[in-house]
């Protein structure tokens, strides 16, 4: 979700939130990057359903879908992450309480909220009783006119939330940090790091085993399409001085935009999702894998994964991973759900598989 910065016809105002996937020596591991033992139901289920060549859609999606009329949800859904803690999965998600088939407008911006549901096998979700689980603010706060694009990981017996706040008839005003023992129950922290953060979104998170840094990802408007993909590193959860922030770039992609980037970090390296996006709504977008040897300097390895953007994907076992995505054209869009797709193999041998869909030329 953007709420200011210009796609194609939509013009939105957003704010700034991390990407990041942790795992440290020492530390609890974030699911995002290690699988943990046991729940063979939810490995069988989703194996039963995966392919050997690639990240293949369930037959059955979609997983999630926006919640009837007058509910906190009704609008759309979007701007998902996925996370495993024990034997049970855990979707975040911006909700859209109004979302009509209008472009930019202040008030549909200002229903957004973060929703959650529950998985034990994948397929099957259940919404949070407790939904939103992240309301926007009230009237003296900095996200009262809405929160959105959540990125969570569990570390340390905690629920950790990046997430912006902001926007519709107000400037979004960056990133900002929450915390819930549960999952259900979000303690505010306010907003977070120092330095240009307006206009931002698509944060997420990752903390380098090595360094113990956290790296947030994150896409600043200002500087779209082509130099908007950005890199922070913090030694702590809040400490991001966004002044020091370096554009990354993807060699072997000229895609006029590439965006939605989500990093994962296991043994075999560093993984990168991403999305062309034309249009308001990114009408033609492609799910794409990019790898790097450290995180910063990204290679293009396939460009036709599937249709969708915003893929959030999660390591269920060696081989073995789950994405959550939205459908092409979904961006921002009235109604938009959230699907499922799932690869049986490593992620470095989709780079020796051919494309599942082909790449769209640029216009």
């Amino acid at each position: 979700m953007n709420p200011t910065s210009t796609t194609g016809s939509m013009i939105r105002i957003v704010a700034v939130l991390p990407l990041l996937l942790c795992c440290v020596s020492g530390q609890e591991a974030n699911p995002h990057d290690k699988p943990t033992e046991g729940a063979p139901a939810m490995i069988e289920s989703l194996r039963r359903i995966g392919s050997t060549e690639g990240f293949k859609p369930y037959d059955g999606n979609p997983i999630l879908k926006p919640g009837p009329v007058g509910s906190f949800d009704a609008g759309a859904l979007g701007s998902m992450c996925v996370l495993r803690v024990g034997d049970v999965l855990h979707l975040y998600y911006e909700a859209w309480g109004v979302r009509t088939k209008s472009g930019w407008i202040a008030g549909e911006y200002e229903t957004l909220q973060v929703g959650h549901a529950t998985s034990a096998d994948g397929l099957h979700w259940t919404k949070d009783p407790l939904n939103p689980v992240l309301p926007h603010g009230g009237k003296p706060d900095f996200d009262r006119t809405g929160v959105w694009d959540p990125y969570v990981i569990h570390e340390d017996g905690l629920f950790k939330m990046w997430y912006g706040g902001g926007g519709g008839s107000l400037l979004n005003l960056g990133w900002a940090y929450a915390t819930s023992e549960d999952g259900s129950h979000f303690k505010k922290k306010g907003l977070i790091g120092i330095g240009a953060q307006t206009n931002t979104e698509d944060c997420h998170v990752v903390r380098d085993p090595k360094s113990g840094l956290y790296y947030m990802y994150y896409w600043y408007g200002w500087d779209e399409p082509h130099d908007a993909f950005k890199l922070v590193t913090s030694a702590t959860a809040t400490g991001f001085d966004f002044n020091e922030a370096r554009t990354l770039t993807i060699e072997g992609d000229d895609s006029p935009m590439c965006k939605f980037g989500q990093v994962l970090r296991d043994d075999d390296g560093w993984h990168l999702f991403y999305s062309n996006c034309e249009g308001g709504h990114c009408h033609n977008s492609i799910v794409r894998y990019a790898t790097s040897n450290d995180g910063i300097h990204w290679k293009a390895r396939v460009k036709g994964l599937l249709k969708g953007q915003d893929a959030d994907v999660l390591r269920i076992a060696d081989d073995l991973y789950l994405m959550v995505y939205s459908p092409q054209g979904g961006f921002d869009a009235k109604g938009t759900d959230i699907r499922l797709a799932v690869y049986n193999g490593r992620l470095p041998d989709l780079a020796k598989k051919p494309p599942l869909v082909p790449a769209p030329e640029p216009r």
